[in-house]
């Protein structure tokens, strides 16, 4: 058998990466009838010729790139196969790997050069073409770029696929999901959240876009996930963010306030367009509920957990009237304190604590009944759960 390679090249047989997005100097390599072609082409080398017996070959090429292959079987009398109908191409590197050294992986710092050029198009001098790795075809983390010459929320995608996949979670994480809602609320004349309603671990993007001068930040749903979650906007004083949590097969988990818009002036209508993306990369469809005005909680309260018996996290929720310090506490049955959820300063309002059984220092706990308890200034109420594995 005999493996002939071909190189995504600059027209002078060098690799254009990472510059897949180039009007000009791309040259996908020719295709030829008969192995022949392939033989006397200077844009295919042979990589390997291996035994008919073996099921693989590794090709050790370094230089990064987009990379074409062949693949004949030659008898013992020097005949040759047909070639390929088409030849199957792929990348020779992680996408998203582009923090030097390289490391096989996409990590922290590979994040860090994300967020020094997000929102940055070819022609800038902060352009980072490593980083513009989005969209891809099919979406996925592994499939080949197809670069657009602007580092948006399609490379953020695909970073976040990328995230650290050797921790990546089960399939069986996804399933139980209920329909995507979303809820604004307006907290102030210049303030509003955004609210997932129902939970649905199948959302693992969001594109937010808005033709007003606003900053984002983080809603508490973010802080209470199992995996990091990247939010950032664009450098435009117009609104433009993406967010994603990181990791393969990794939804959001919970309900809860995922972002807050702080707008620069006070507008009478919220004109603001959310896209969704499955753990797929695929859009999801969702449900927006009428904007909420003035629906600060009117009393203290500490509700049941959803679900209840749960495997393996759960929903908190509780109302404030009030800003007030909140102590929210996970105990045993023998009063040992197992979780300290939430231990901060709180303006009034409704709040989602997700607790994902584990113990303050990352243990998985032990199955059974477990109660949790809020202290907010003159108010205190303990409810019961039960963790059933």
């Amino acid at each position: 058998i005999l493996i002939y390679r071909g190189l995504w090249h600059n027209g002078s047989h060098q690799s254009i990466y990472p510059g897949y997005a180039q009007t000009s100097g791309n040259v996908i390599p020719s295709q030829f009838a008969d192995q022949s072609g392939y033989a006397d082409s200077p844009e295919w080398d042979v990589t390997a010729s291996v035994d008919p017996s073996l099921n693989t070959s590794v090709d050790g090429v370094l230089i990064r790139g987009i990379y074409f292959y062949q693949i004949f079987a030659i008898d013992n009398a020097g005949n040759s196969s047909p070639p390929l109908a088409l030849s199957p191409a792929a990348t020779n590197y992680i996408l998203g790997d582009v923090s030097v050294p390289y490391d096989g992986e996409v990590n922290v710092g590979d994040l860090s050069v994300l967020g020094a050029t997000y929102g940055v198009g070819c022609g800038n001098p902060e352009f980072n073409g490593e980083v513009d790795v989005g969209p891809t075809e099919g979406g996925g983390g592994s499939n080949l770029p197809v670069p657009d010459c602007q580092v948006d929320f399609d490379d953020l995608m695909i970073f976040a696929f990328n995230f650290n996949t050797g921790a990546a979670k089960e399939k069986d994480y996804l399933s139980g999901d209920g329909e995507l809602t979303f809820s604004w609320v307006q907290i102030n004349d210049t303030e509003w959240s955004c609210i997932l309603v129902e939970p649905c671990y199948q959302l693992k993007g969001l594109h937010i876009v808005g033709n007003i001068d606003a900053q984002i930040e983080r809603g508490t749903l973010l802080s209470q996930q199992s995996g990091p979650v990247f939010l950032q906007k664009t450098t435009s004083p117009k609104l433009d963010a993406g967010l994603a949590v990181l990791g393969n097969n990794l939804g959001i988990e919970g309900t809860g306030e995922l972002f807050i818009i702080k707008l620069s002036a006070p507008v009478e209508t919220l004109h603001i367009t959310i896209r969704a993306r499955n753990t797929a990369n695929e859009p999801m469809d969702f449900t927006l509920l009428d904007h909420q005005e003035n629906t600060l909680p009117t009393q203290f309260e500490l509700a049941h957990n959803y679900p209840n018996p749960f495997n393996p996290s759960t929903t908190i929720t509780y109302s404030l009237p009030e800003a007030q310090h909140v102590n929210l506490t996970i105990y045993s049955l023998d009063g040992r304190r197992i979780r300290t959820l939430v231990s901060d300063q709180k303006p009034a309002g409704l709040y989602d604590v997700v607790w994902n059984g584990k113990d303050d220092g990352g243990r998985t706990v032990s199955s059974g009944n477990y109660f949790y308890r809020i202290d907010a200034g003159p108010f205190s109420h303990t409810r019961k759960m039960v963790l059933m594995k």
